[in-house]
Order: C-alpha cells, then sequence, then structure tokens
C-alpha cells in the first residue's frame, strides 16, 4: 500500500476529528503537497460540517439506566442457564452413582462379596437400564422444576 491510498484511508477519520496528533500532522504534511487528497479532505470536511449542523436526537434521560437493568437481566439469565447446567450434570452423575452403588449393594446382599466379581451380564445390564432411566427420570423432574422456578422469578422481576 503506498503511502497516498494509506492517507487517502485516513481522510474520512481526520474530517471527524479522530486522528491522533502524529497521523494528523503526517495528513497535513502530504495534503498541502497533493492536490487530489487536499480537496478530498475538504470535501470530508464539508460532509461532517453538514453532519453536524443536522438537528440531534434527544436521547432519554433514563436510557442509561434501562440499558443497565437490561444488561444485568440477561447476565442473570446466562447465570440462570449456567447454574441450571451444572445442577443437571451433578443431578445425572449423582443418579449414576446411586444406581452403581444399589447394583453393588444388590450384588453384595443377593450373594456377598463374591457376588460382586461374578457378574451375570443379562441380570446386571437389566439393573443398569432400569437405575439409569431412574436416573434420567429424575434428572428430567429436576429440570421441569428448575424451568419453572426460574420463570416463576423472571415474571416477579
Amino acid at each position: 500500500m503506498s503511502d497516498h491510498e494509506r492517507i487517502s484511508g485516513l481522510l474520512p477519520l481526520a474530517a471527524a476529528g479522530l486522528l491522533d496528533p502524529e497521523e494528523e500532522r503526517v495528513l497535513r504534511r502530504h495534503a498541502a503537497g497533493c492536490a487530489d487528497c487536499a480537496a478530498a479532505l475538504r470535501a470530508w470536511q464539508a460532509i461532517g460540517a453538514g453532519f453536524a449542523a443536522l438537528p440531534q436526537p434527544a436521547v432519554p434521560r433514563d436510557l442509561a439506566a434501562a440499558t443497565h437493568r437490561r444488561l444485568a437481566a440477561a447476565l442473570s439469565a446466562e447465570a440462570a442457564r449456567r447454574w441450571d447446567e451444572v445442577v443437571l450434570a451433578c443431578l445425572a452423575l449423582f443418579g449414576w452413582t446411586v444406581g452403581l452403588s444399589m447394583w453393588a449393594v444388590y450384588r453384595m446382599v443377593g450373594g456377598g462379596y463374591g457376588a460382586l466379581v461374578e457378574v451375570e451380564w443379562a441380570e446386571s445390564l437389566v439393573w443398569l437400564t432400569g437405575t439409569t432411566v431412574l436416573a434420567w427420570l429424575t434428572a428430567g423432574v429436576a429440570a421441569v422444576l428448575a424451568a419453572q422456578r426460574r420463570k416463576e422469578l423472571w415474571r416477579r422481576s
């Protein structure tokens, strides 16, 4: 990219007053020796002056407070969603742990410690399937209850 192309890209920023002093100095020095850039800078300054002359919309006084409230509500909702995900993961883990523990207890009560080593796969698969379904149903019910609670809290705020 040539110096002229770089300066041409800075012209709108210069007209808006957004250049740092060093860039402004380089642009002014270039525009003093380049008629095209000087004309383009004047055109951009005229456009900027036209925009400045336009009526500015009135900003509501409570816009910042309303925006802050909406942002806080969005952040709160995101935190609640993350918390629900953590709770559901913990419930699923708890369900698996209880299911496997109950299987071990069932095996020990039914046949002593040796029954833990001598696994009957068909019976174990039925037991594991049943406890898995129970764990997922428990997690599902907890998810529904958490969603209802969050919806109720959302309505109150």
